[in-house]
């Protein structure tokens, strides 16, 4: 047997005293097969079970459960200078199912982000990790790099079970623009001002965070 469906077939109409010659076969009851399935076999993540655990850091402007919903007037960002010209290592760690500590089965995420101009704070590279003992968190996954576009986004990953999940942003949209930006700040032959320069670098450190609308797993 393979699937859900043949395990509990097996279970429940398995003989558990098959050497006894005499009386009725003596078999689990259907409640008990379903908890020892609950320990033998992984179920695919379904998104309404996931729920966000925790976070690197936040800006408070939304919970982190919005993080979740598939919506463009909620996000995830992170703290204020939490990303040094838009590079780091911020994350969010979502657990695959709310209720059971069982392990899900995860082959894809997906994300959402407010494009440039719009969005410059948004993620552009990032990676999934999990936590072993053996190992701590580690990468489960490559860095990819979200395309400045509306919409989702998906990426696949080799299928992987586990309790938790970190998605783990390592620089925004603006982070490939602060190099020429910030020469323009200290550029000694420029015509900026000294104020000048101190507004745009004040204006630089705004961009120092990073965010999406949304994530979503499969």
């Amino acid at each position: 047997p393979g699937s859900y469906d043949e395990l509990f077939d097996f279970l429940v109409n398995s003989d558990f005293d098959a050497l006894s010659t005499t009386g009725p076969p003596k078999t689990l009851p259907p409640e008990l097969c379903k908890k020892v399935l609950s320990f033998l076999v992984v179920e695919r993540v379904q998104q309404k079970n996931v729920c966000a655990s925790g976070a690197s850091s936040h800006d408070c402007a939304h919970n982190l459960s919005y993080s979740l919903i598939d919506s463009e007037s909620s996000w995830w960002l992170s703290r204020a200078g939490s990303m040094p010209k838009g590079r780091g290592w911020q994350w969010v760690q979502y657990t695959m199912h709310r209720e059971k500590s069982n392990l899900q089965r995860v082959s894809a995420i997906s994300i959402k982000i407010p494009p440039m101009p719009q969005g410059p704070l948004s993620v552009k590279e990032f990676c999934l990790q999990r936590f072993s003992f053996e190992r701590g968190w580690h990468a489960i996954s490559p860095t990819f790099v979200v395309g400045n576009t509306v919409g989702w986004q998906r990426f696949t990953i080799p299928e992987v079970d586990v309790e938790e999940i970190r998605l783990v942003c390592l620089s925004n949209q603006m982070a490939d623009f602060f190099p020429n930006l910030q020469k323009l700040a200290v550029d000694a032959n420029s015509n900026n001002t000294p104020a000048e320069n101190r507004i745009l670098r004040a204006q630089l450190r705004r961009f120092e965070s990073v965010g999406f609308f949304c994530a979503r797993f499969e």
